[in-house]
């Protein structure tokens, strides 16, 4: 239900919310297929792994972003702390753009993470405020289909930018494609009045953080989504290794990844539909049984096979098994806000911080042990996945108790 009459329609707030959203993604995305020259640029080895800092100090940023703006978007509003994040944002653009040595672009990159942690927990929090139970999260699987446009064609958009001269190119479109954003923003209206906002000090902070995860249920859905992202990470770390090493497929790559994220999107739209129909928890248990069961064939076809299915088997197994983790992430992240809602912008960055931290950890020791076989990586959708789907068991029992 909504809360108050707004200014944007409700196509327009999604589309909106989702590329607001999906800044940190472009963030990176668009710059991947610059690595290569970004090495050559900076007198690295063809291959150094020392420009892959570039990823990691953004999501570092991103990280600690999130945290920080949490508790000051409930003490100041959203719009305010939207603006400042993008500015930001765009500041360490700048500065990324301008950079004459690696060193300088890394610092530049973390205070350009830094700016996105403002647009992503403003986004989510903007949702609660304005949405409740079902329908937040409807809402959010649609998000997170218009969402999942931006990683299926910022690759292609960088290597087109990349093919006109420059890798700073690809910089520059992220920052315009903010600024641009940033305008658009001007026409959502204020959602936490002054009535409703928490002063800012390190006490409020500490209490108001002490109190969401007090809450079960917000706790709960959100270990099962650092899982959730457990898993999700060897996908975007390890396929290129998969596609390359395994089934001589590296130059395909770009193609069916970004066909696997036009997947996504179709899902994410069809479960919004099937939320209006059923409710998200209905929705929510079809989602972790189909997780569950694909991850039991899969791991049972990468040892059947020695760790080499068909490519066609390995492609569906995975794309399902990524659709499942992204659409249940939009429910359970309703889920987790629903009774937190008078401290949005706070649980929104402890989602934001705890699932990217968490999940960053968990995926990254899954993800370096897969080399030339598919069972690791099947092993770690189907350990991480039953974990999560035990959290969500174990709150759908609490709640019940």
């Amino acid at each position: 239900m909504t809360t108050k009459p707004y200014r944007v329609r409700e196509a327009e707030f999604i589309a909106l919310i989702a590329l607001i959203s999906a800044l940190n993604a472009l963030a990176i995305d668009v710059m991947l297929p610059a690595m290569g020259v970004l090495r050559e640029s900076f007198g690295l080895a063809p291959d150094s792994t020392q420009v892959s800092l570039i990823v990691s100090v953004f999501l570092v940023g991103l990280g600690l972003g999130q945290y920080i703006f949490g508790p000051v978007t409930d003490a100041l509003g959203r719009k305010r702390v939207l603006y400042g994040g993008i500015v930001l944002y765009l500041a360490g653009a700048a500065g990324a753009i301008l950079s004459p040595t690696l060193p300088a672009m890394i610092v530049f990159r973390f205070l350009w993470g830094l700016g996105a942690g403002a647009p992503r927990v403003v986004s989510r929090a903007i949702v609660r405020d304005r949405y409740y139970g079902d329908d937040m999260s409807r809402v959010l699987a649609v998000v997170t289909g218009v969402f999942m446009i931006v990683p299926a064609i910022a690759p292609a958009i960088g290597q087109l930018l990349l093919s006109l001269g420059s890798w700073r190119y690809p910089f520059v479109f992220a920052a315009l494609f903010a600024a641009g954003i940033g305008v658009w923003s001007t026409r959502l209206r204020e959602t936490l009045p002054p009535t409703r906002r928490v002063p800012l000090s390190f006490r409020n902070t500490f209490a108001s953080t002490r109190e969401v995860l007090r809450h079960g249920t917000f706790t709960r859905m959100t270990i099962a989504m650092t899982f959730g992202m457990a898993a999700f990470y060897p996908y975007l770390g390890a396929s290129q290794l998969m596609y390359e090493g395994i089934y001589g497929r590296a130059e395909q790559f770009a193609y069916w990844f970004g066909l696997a994220a036009v997947f996504m999107a179709g899902a994410s739209v069809a479960a919004s539909r099937a939320i209006r129909r059923v409710g998200s928890d209905r929705v929510l248990a079809v989602i972790l049984f189909v997780l569950m069961a694909v991850a039991t064939v899969f791991l049972a076809a990468s040892l059947g096979t020695s760790g080499h299915p068909s490519f066609t088997g390995y492609y569906v197994f995975t794309t399902l098994l990524v659709i499942t983790i992204v659409v249940s992430r939009a429910l359970l992240t309703s889920a987790a806000m629903e009774d937190v809602g008078h401290l949005a912008g706070t649980a929104s960055a402890l989602i934001g911080t705890i699932t990217l931290v968490g999940g960053g950890i968990l995926g990254s020791a899954a993800a370096a042990i897969i080399s030339d076989s598919t069972t690791p990586f099947a092993l770690s959708f189907f350990v991480f996945g039953a974990l999560m789907t035990g959290f969500v068991m174990w709150d759908r029992r609490s709640r019940q108790s």
